[in-house]
């Protein structure tokens, strides 16, 4: 399986069938809420009125922005970080400077963004900067591990 000449497009859908959104004037407890509606979303892409991607918002930021409040572990640290945050834009928090791959972006492309920025997803955009999908490293794994199998089978099947 020569890998160089695939794209995301080859591999998107193997496992996040739908990226998850949220309007840029959404509040911030509508985010969480979408988060820990769906415990495999990792990123949350921002979109404007009309649909395109504007931003994103990572897992790992929401960490950061909710940890401080709760080191004490109580309500009270909760409470607070409730009525801090919960009533601001989602446009207040999110990554003005997101990143993103097209359908046609080969894979090697793909690989080399996510080591350089550290991340394990992105957003797939059109022509339209409209979210058509979302590629995850684990598909890229999975991609690869169904086409050692595939050539093992067929290995096995010839002795």
């Amino acid at each position: 399986m020569n890998v160089t000449k695939k794209t995301v497009k080859d591999i998107c859908n193997l496992i996040v069938k739908d990226a998850t959104t949220i309007k840029s004037n959404e509040k911030v407890g509508v985010l969480f809420k979408k988060m820990i509606e769906d415990p495999r979303t990792r990123h949350v892409y921002v979109l404007d009125n009309e649909g395109r991607l504007v931003g994103s918002v990572r897992l790992n930021d929401l960490v950061d922005l909710i940890l401080p409040y709760l080191q004490n572990l109580d309500n009270d640290m909760f409470d607070k970080f409730t009525s801090n945050f919960s009533e601001k834009l989602v446009s207040d928090i999110m990554i003005k400077d997101y990143l993103y791959l097209k359908n046609d972006t080969k894979l090697s492309d793909m690989i080399s963004i996510m080591l350089e920025y550290r991340v394990n997803e992105l957003p797939i955009i059109d022509d339209n900067e409209k979210v058509s999908g979302e590629v995850n490293f684990l598909e890229f794994i999975k991609f690869i591990s169904d086409g050692k199998r595939l050539m093992d089978y067929r290995s096995n099947e010839k002795e």
